[in-house]
C-alpha cells in the first residue's frame, strides 16, 4: 500500500575539486526532479566567492527549478576566494518548516564559529 510513502530525499555533496562540480550538481538536481517532481533535493556547496555561488543559483533557475530554499552560513566576509568562507545548503522542494530550521541552524553556526562580519542568510530563489 502507498500509505505513509514520502517523497525521496537526494543529497548532493560533491568534493568541489573539479571546476564543473557546480554545473554537474545543478544538472543532477534537474535530472532527479525530472524523474520525480516530488523529490526533495539538497545540495551542499562551499561559499568562497559570490560570483561562483550566484552562477550556481542561476543554473538552477535556468533549469526551471522552483521552490528553492537557500541557507547560507557565511563565517566571514566573502572577500578571499581562496578560503572556505562558509557553506550553503540549497534545497529544492524543501519540506514545511525547513526555512525556520535553516535560519536557526545557520544563525547558531555563524555565532559559534564565525568571525566578525559573518552572517546567516536564508532566502528563496526561483
Amino acid at each position: 500500500a502507498a500509505r505513509g510513502l514520502k517523497a525521496p530525499l537526494v543529497l548532493i555533496d560533491p568534493p568541489f575539486e573539479r571546476p564543473d562540480d557546480y554545473v554537474r550538481s545543478a544538472e543532477t538536481a534537474a535530472a532527479v526532479l525530472g524523474a520525480d517532481p516530488t523529490a526533495c533535493v539538497a545540495i551542499w556547496t562551499p561559499l568562497k566567492d559570490l560570483e561562483t555561488f550566484d552562477g550556481f543559483i542561476r543554473r538552477l533557475e535556468q533549469a526551471g527549478l522552483s521552490r528553492v530554499l537557500v541557507a547560507e552560513a557565511r563565517l566571514r566576509p566573502l572577500n578571499n576566494p581562496m578560503k572556505m568562507n562558509g557553506c550553503a545548503m540549497t534545497v529544492v522542494n524543501a519540506p514545511s518548516g525547513a526555512e525556520a530550521a535553516a535560519a536557526e541552524i545557520c544563525g547558531w553556526t555563524v555565532q559559534a564559529l564565525g568571525d566578525a562580519g559573518g552572517r546567516a542568510e536564508v532566502w528563496r530563489a526561483g
